[in-house]
C-alpha cells in the first residue's frame, strides 16, 4: 500500500466514525420512531419539523411529517413525505399524546 492509499483509507475510516457519531448509522433509527428535523424555510429561517419514520430506502429515511396547528400537531390532509439522511435528524421523540380531534402534543 502506498502513501496515498494509506491516507485515503485513514480518511474513509474517519468519515465512517463521524457518520456514526452524528447518527447517520442505519441502526440508530427504526421505522415507527417519531423525530424532529430542522429544515430551512424559503426565507432562510431554520425551523423544526416533526414526523414519523416510515421506511429506510437506499440509506435514507422516509419520513411522514406532521403539521403544526397552534400548540398542537396534526397529520396533514395530503401526506407530506420526504427522504432524509440520518444526519438531518436532530432528535428522536417519544410518541405524541392525542389531545382529541386529530390533534397531538409531544411531551418533552
Amino acid at each position: 500500500m502506498n502513501f496515498i492509499e494509506s491516507k485515503y483509507d485513514t480518511l474513509l475510516s474517519l468519515f465512517d466514525e463521524m457518520s456514526t457519531l452524528r447518527g447517520d448509522s442505519k441502526s440508530n433509527y427504526q421505522v415507527g420512531q417519531y423525530l424532529e428535523v430542522f429544515l430551512y424555510a424559503e426565507n432562510g429561517a431554520r425551523r423544526p419539523y416533526r414526523g414519523i419514520i416510515q421506511d429506510c430506502i437506499d440509506g435514507e429515511w422516509e419520513i411522514r411529517f406532521m403539521e403544526k396547528k397552534g400548540d398542537a400537531y396534526v397529520w396533514p390532509v395530503k401526506d407530506d413525505i420526504s427522504l432524509m439522511p440520518g444526519s438531518d435528524i436532530s432528535q428522536i421523540l417519544p410518541p405524541p399524546t392525542s389531545i382529541g380531534k386529530g390533534k397531538y402534543n409531544f411531551i418533552s
